[in-house]
């Protein structure tokens, strides 16, 4: 059998954005390289999985649309192209590391963090015709770094001492001609452009419901430290700064200037009083953090008042904070410039390297700002989400309204939004891969919040009789937003802690926060993602029911502030399922809606790895994960939801482990809850 021709029913594959056909041309074999494609019919079974395995073949990624990426070291294709479930065998293309985006973009952008020269580059701009770019390598070529930045020099005639060597990456200045040279060492895996990183700014308490006492105590993050990458805190001395923060720095960490911390900013000085500020009287109220007994390390990356210093790597961000300082929680009000020429970004290998921290550190809560490209003036609406913003392990926020107005004076005539409205410029999704984000909105119109003594002096400052000498500030957008919901986690985790899970997963805490988000009537899903964070309800499920070690099969009472539980890791084709009981102080003569969250965190790839599916039975009606069916099941995000009306009796839920990489085991998130019937529907 000859099978050097492409199948009759062979299709083209598409990755990264470019699609190759492989009745254009077929491969004879594997000779030179040890990366290849298989397409399969339907989603592979361990049995399936186990014959790949058997022809050479290993299973690395999913590229979605039945395509799998798989290291491959034996040159002859033949077994594989045997095989009666895959269509069709291919090598992995060079043309498929070169990103379409990343092509297609009409001018280069001026580029300023450079590989060479990190500290200095934020202030200068590249020739057009050259970019600086991450060469991201397969995961079996991590240990030859160094060989691959050698073959690269070689070829391309780079200086060696240019290109900036990380664990998975290289970075360099490139001319965008040599980008095929570089794509044709078989070790590479993708080029993708460095763009640019800007900050994301442009009576919130109550709003979220964030005053919580459960049995009489209250909860205000005791115990939780949060990591925040910003511009610096106020004076950088955590005895003498800000009275917002007395006792509430654990660490200062300078990355963006040597040995220093401030911030002449401001904005990081504001994010980080969302969290943790002290409560002070002024004259718009009593302002103060969404968790003032939590404990903040915070990260300087701002290198000029402007300009960010933002490292190769995220693992940078995230590590030292993680094993150091034992954070668990990371806030981020910062994110990729959006540039008219290269529009939405696509999931990147930042992105990436968020998605596989979370993997690896499943206790690890990463937050982001959606960012604030919204306005007609830049992307009028259209999907904006992308970057770091778009990894699926991340919490991304946008932003609503809130209670305040503006003054008299100068802004008298600028346009408010109330609570029940998201902010025009915050940034819409889906993701370029059509995920569902933002995750949640949280406000981030006129948020007040401490004013960096060391930063600028801003016209709208108040002051607290009890404090004349400091000040406080208002400041909107998707920055303000992200910190109040870091501080919500805060909480959550503390509650979670106090009710015997000791080290929550952080898909439990995000499923929490989302289950708990109030739906905004009238706003699109692109907008608002799953809803408003309301900490009160989220809350509620802790305080009702913890499921710390369920087992598939038993029964549950579903009680009024509903519960949740922390799911056994599930392989393929395995099945949790449990049934929820109502309790005897369950009342269900008022109409009600049942409304139920699932969540997991995935392998990294820009498409799902491992897909769980969510299914609910009521009486003999079958509902699915965002509206999805048992023909076209959710294969796209890691949560899914389900809204359904409820007037009593028991619900069935089940979880399907529907695609899982080989040797994997997903675990997983639930939480549930019981809401008034306010028109709430699936995403």
């Amino acid at each position: 059998m000859d099978t050097s021709t492409p199948p009759v029913d062979a299709k083209p594959v598409t990755v990264n954005g470019q699609t190759f056909d492989p009745q254009d041309e077929y491969a004879l074999d594997a000779a030179r390289t040890n990366y290849i494609t298989i397409t399969a019919y339907s989603v592979l079974s361990i049995e399936q999985e186990d014959a790949v395995e058997r022809c050479g073949a290993r299973v690395m990624e999913n590229l979605g649309l039945l395509v799998y990426l798989c290291y491959f070291e034996p040159t002859d294709l033949s077994a594989l192209r045997a095989l009666p479930f895959l269509r069709q065998v291919d090598v992995y293309r060079n043309k498929f590391k070169i990103p379409k985006a990343f092509e297609d973009s009409a001018e280069p952008a001026a580029f300023n963090i450079s590989a060479s020269a990190l500290s200095d580059a934020l202030d200068e701009s590249l020739p057009e015709d050259i970019c600086c770019v991450d060469v991201m390598v397969h995961e079996e070529a991590i240990q030859e770094m160094e060989s691959i930045a050698d073959a690269i020099s070689t070829r391309t005639s780079i200086a060696r001492g240019d290109m900036m060597v990380e664990q998975r990456k290289i970075r360099m200045d490139v001319s965008r001609a040599l980008l095929p040279t570089i794509a044709s060492d078989d070790r590479v895996r993708i080029i993708e452009e460095v763009v640019s990183c800007v900050l994301h700014d442009d009576a919130a308490r109550a709003i979220v419901d964030a005053d919580i006492q459960i049995e009489g105590i209250s909860f205000r993050g005791n115990g939780q430290r949060i990591a925040v990458a910003d511009t610096g805190l106020d004076n950088g001395d955590p005895k003498k700064c800000h009275p917002a923060f007395t006792g509430r720095v654990a660490g200062l960490i300078p990355i963006g200037r040597a040995d220093q911390t401030n911030d002449p900013h401001g904005h990081g000085t504001h994010v980080c009083g969302v969290i943790v500020g002290q409560s002070f009287d002024t004259p718009k109220g009593n302002i103060g953090g969404i968790a003032p007994e939590a404990e903040l390390v915070v990260q300087s990356l701002v290198q000029t008042s402007k300009a960010l210093a933002i490292p190769a790597t995220m693992d940078t961000l995230l590590v030292q904070p993680y094993e150091t300082y034992k954070c668990r929680i990371f806030s981020n009000s910062w994110g990729e410039e959006w540039k008219k020429e290269t529009a939405q970004l696509g999931y990147t290998g930042a992105a990436e390297e968020i998605d596989r921290f979370v993997w690896e550190h499943p206790d690890a809560l990463v937050c982001f700002s959606a960012g604030n490209d919204g306005g007609p003036d830049r992307a009028n609406g259209q999907p904006a989400i992308g970057g770091r913003a778009a990894a699926r392990n991340c919490l991304t926020v946008g932003a609503c309204g809130s209670t305040r107005i503006h003054g008299p004076g100068p802004n008298a005539k600028k346009q408010n939004f109330g609570s029940d409205e998201v902010l025009v410029t915050s940034n819409r999704g889906p993701t370029a891969e059509r995920l569902i984000k933002p995750d949640v909105v949280a406000p981030g119109f006129l948020v007040y919040s401490a004013q960096s003594t060391a930063g600028p002096q801003y016209r709208d400052r108040i002051n607290s009789t009890t404090n004349p000498g400091v000040a406080w500030m208002p400041l909107s957008g998707t920055s303000q937003a992200t910190p109040m919901v870091a501080g919500c986690a805060a909480v959550l985790r503390e509650i979670l802690q106090l009710r015997g899970l000791k080290n929550p997963p952080s898909a439990l805490l995000r499923c929490l926060i989302i289950n708990g988000a109030n739906k905004l009537p009238g706003i699109p899903c692109e907008a608002q993602g799953f809803g408003r964070v309301n900490l009160k309800a989220s809350a509620a499920m802790i305080e009702s029911r913890i499921i710390a070690k369920p087992v598939s099969g038993q029964t549950y009472p579903l009680l009024r502030g509903g519960g949740c539980l922390d799911g056994p890791p599930l392989r393929q084709s395995e099945i949790f399922e449990c049934t929820l009981v109502p309790g005897d102080e369950l009342l269900t003569s008022e109409m009600i809606r049942f409304k139920i969250t699932l969540v997991w965190h995935d392998c990294k790839g820009s498409k799902v790895q491992n897909n769980l599916n969510l299914t609910i039975k009521i009486d003999d009606c079958v509902s699915y994960g965002n509206g999805a069916s048992s023909e076209k099941p959710d294969v796209i995000n890691n949560v899914e939801q389900i809204i359904s009306k409820y007037s009593g009796g028991s619900i069935h839920v089940k979880v399907y482990a529907q695609n899982n990489l080989p040797q994997t085991a997903q675990p997983f998130a639930l939480s549930w809850s019981l809401i008034r019937d306010a028109g709430e529907s699936n995403p």
